[in-house]
């Protein structure tokens, strides 16, 4: 609580009007503090804006966060167009650590697409060096398959998503740090 008291002496040294700044704080908790701290200050004036860093994320992109089941709806329904045998019980076997996957990929990777590409060639590469048998049955041939599916699915499902103006959490943060600079420049 040190911390946030010397910055909101700080930040009250600078100007005794808190109403025009935005502050961005790690989760929710902190507001509480801070909210104290200008009551002990008998700050009597309009509070800043508090934004977590994922509400300023959410803001900078611009989407619609899409989650949970709704998600998981929406992107069997894709699934299916692809694979209409699929049926959702087994989509909600790998899906959402799928999805969690993904979504670190478009947080920390430059491109989801490379890293996808990536996983597809490494697979190929090993099922090249193996002498497997014809079934299609074989673990490795599975695989294979299932990284070959998800680089037509995943494409789709972004490309319908964008066409709603929804993101999944990895998306977001993607948009957002390819408009960080202009939202920068505008604020």
């Amino acid at each position: 609580m040190k911390f946030l008291n010397k910055i909101i002496s700080e930040l009250l040294n600078q100007n005794k009007d808190l109403s025009e700044y935005n502050l961005v704080l790690p989760g929710k908790r902190p507001v509480v503090f801070i909210k104290q701290i200008l009551k002990e200050k008998q700050y009597s004036g309009f509070l800043p804006n508090f934004f977590t860093i994922e509400d300023l994320i959410k803001e900078i992109s611009e989407k619609q966060s899409v989650q949970g089941i709704s998600l998981w709806l929406f992107a069997f329904e894709i699934y299916r167009e692809i694979q209409p045998n699929e049926d959702f019980s087994n989509f909600l076997k790998w899906f959402p650590t799928l999805l969690k996957d993904w979504d670190d990929m478009l947080k920390f990777s430059q491109s989801d697409k490379a890293v996808l590409e990536y996983m597809f060639d490494e697979e190929r590469i090993k099922n090249w060096s193996e002498n497997l048998s014809e079934s299609e049955e074989t673990p490795r041939k599975k695989f294979l398959n299932f990284w070959q599916k998800m680089n037509l699915f995943l494409p789709i499902l972004r490309q319908r998503l964008n066409e709603k103006n929804w993101a999944t959490s990895g998306m977001t943060h993607e948009f957002a740090r390819n408009k960080i600079e202009d939202f920068a420049q505008k604020t």
